[in-house]
């Protein structure tokens, strides 16, 4: 994860700079996306919700990132169809799409194992039928 955020963080911090509002505007997109993430990890972690409740949210917001990461790839293509950004910009910020989509997914995969216990993970996947 660490190293996800590293690469985009680069992109980040050079984009933001960009004259282009559009890639700006893509860009404060990612960043709301992990804000949102990191704000939903952190009402889990003060949750008093028994753990398939915790586990239902995290589940439902990792299906969140993936419809968000669909979503933001569409819009690029888009924005290229319009010429609105250029193919470096296109490039880097659907890069950039898969590591803020991993970045989330790891940190919800950390929450569920922060704060919900291995035993308590094993009992809601038998019950599931899970493995």
């Amino acid at each position: 994860m660490v190293k996800d955020i590293r690469e985009l963080q680069k992109n980040l911090n050079h984009f933001r700079k960009s004259h282009n509002k559009f890639i700006i505007e893509e860009y404060n997109d990612l960043r709301a996306h992990l804000i949102n993430v990191l704000r939903i990890i952190q009402q889990i972690r003060h949750s008093e919700d028994d753990p398939e409740t915790i586990m239902t949210l995290i589940e439902v917001q990792k299906a969140e990132s993936a419809k968000n990461e669909m979503r933001m790839n569409s819009t690029i293509d888009s924005l290229i169809r319009e010429h609105k950004i250029d193919s470096k910009m296109a490039s880097s910020l659907i890069n950039d799409i898969g590591f803020t989509h991993s970045i989330c997914k790891k940190l919800l995969n950390a929450a569920a194992v922060l704060w919900v216990s291995e035993q308590e993970i094993k009992e809601l996947g038998d019950e599931y039928g899970l493995e």
